[in-house]
């Protein structure tokens, strides 16, 4: 009985030895997938890979597994867990293969618009993340377009544009790659009255006043351009083109703008092509130089100084003569306003007669469209008569009746 009793004991003995030479036990106690809830177009694929967390004999341990198998110690390092977590068989899953589909690499493929749930199983542990599907849309809009003239766009994006003007919106979508349906803008205006704009984004500016054009994408995103219609001019003239002024005479020669009510700044540019001549001031006042014939020309600005067109530039021909009798001068003619005294000259009433012709009655100029007329050097003087010869004066004969002629 004894010797049993031993032998018996001495069997334990050894099972002990060889169970305190064995390892700790591994157990498996999380699995997560790497990648977050997913939103996904049709045809887009996401690779994902997973860690997992095991616990050796009480020590926690964490490792990450790559696609292609790869594992990496997140936490803690035994090489005999590496082991256990390599022989570990992961088991890849889709709630709905008709929409998302996901091999045993773990590779995730969205088919078609939907949800499904991917889920990573390894033993009696389970992690999963929600795949959404839809076709991708247009998420923003930026609206590009060059300004025509007397055009503006301010620090808060109100857009200026005369009215008859055309501009040609051009959108810019984020992404810039969307298809089909998804891909159509439409555009449209507050108010018609003001601003027109067409399927293809072509603005026309109808009328004085405030509109909004909005472009929408399907999905949601919009843009709204601010824009406001404005009377710019569009014309420039004299009341006549052409006029004569004898040498040392001033003048001041007022253009008609158009329309009548212009809403935008604007300045008038004046030039003369030969300054021995002519020259002309800022504002338009004429002063002959020396006998000749020059052209003034009078240009619209707008109030960065940029001429819009041809149409806002007109011309005005002078010809100097030689200096009056007596070396008077000046004189005022109808249209504007002239410097000097008036000469009584000796205008004969016929060819070949000589005389004095009658002392005109004082007159008053008339004045073309100008709201502003210039106010002569020396107002301080009685008006100055116009001095009117019975027979016509061609312009440049030096024999005329007074200083200023054809204004």
């Amino acid at each position: 009985m004894k010797t049993k009793l031993f032998a018996l004991i001495a069997a334990l003995a050894v099972l002990v030895t060889m169970l305190a030479g064995c390892s700790p036990a591994t157990k498996l106690t999380g699995v997560t997938i790497d990648v977050a809830d997913l939103e996904l177009a049709p045809g887009d694929t996401v690779q994902a890979g997973y860690t997992v967390a095991v616990d050796i004999g009480g020590s926690p341990m964490a490792f990450s597994v790559s696609a292609g198998a790869e594992i990496t110690a997140i936490s803690g390092s035994d090489e005999k867990a590496i082991e256990t977590v390599r022989d570990f068989v992961p088991t890849w899953s889709s709630s709905d293969e008709t929409i998302v589909v996901v091999d045993g690499a773990g590779t995730i493929t969205a088919v078609a618009e939907g949800s499904s749930t991917i889920s990573l199983s390894i033993q009696d542990v389970t992690s999963e993340v929600v795949v959404t599907v839809k076709e991708p849309v247009i998420e923003s809009i930026a609206i590009d377009f060059d300004l025509p003239a007397w055009g503006t766009e301010d620090d808060d994006g109100l857009v200026l544009l005369p009215i008859g003007n055309e501009v040609e919106f051009l959108p810019t979508t984020h992404p810039s790659d969307i298809a089909g349906d998804n891909a159509v803008l439409v555009f449209e205006t507050s108010d018609p009255n003001v601003v027109t704009v067409d399927s293809g984004g072509k603005i026309v500016a109808v009328g004085r006043g405030d509109a909004v054009v909005t472009v929408t994408a399907v999905g949601g995103a919009e843009v709204e351009v601010k824009i406001k219609v404005v009377s710019v001019p569009t014309a420039i003239s004299f009341e006549q083109d052409e006029g004569w002024l004898r040498k040392g005479a001033s003048y001041q020669i007022v253009p008609i703008v158009e329309p009548l009510e212009i809403d935008v700044g604007y300045s008038i540019v004046w030039k003369s092509r030969d300054e021995s001549i002519v020259t002309v001031t800022e504002e338009g006042v004429i002063t002959a130089v020396a006998p000749g014939s020059t052209v003034i020309t009078a240009s619209i600005v707008d109030v960065s100084g940029r001429q819009a067109d041809a149409a806002l530039e007109t011309e005005y021909s002078v010809t100097v003569t030689a200096s009056a009798v007596g070396g008077q001068s000046g004189g005022a003619a109808s249209g504007g306003t002239s410097t000097g005294s008036t000469p009584q000259p000796n205008i004969p009433s016929s060819p070949g007669e000589t005389g004095s012709p009658p002392t005109p009655e004082p007159s008053t100029p008339p004045h073309p469209s100008n709201p502003n007329p210039a106010t002569p050097p020396d107002s301080s003087s009685e008006p100055v008569p116009i001095v009117i010869p019975e027979e016509p004066v061609t312009p440049g004969d030096p024999t005329g009746g007074g200083d200023i002629g054809g204004f």
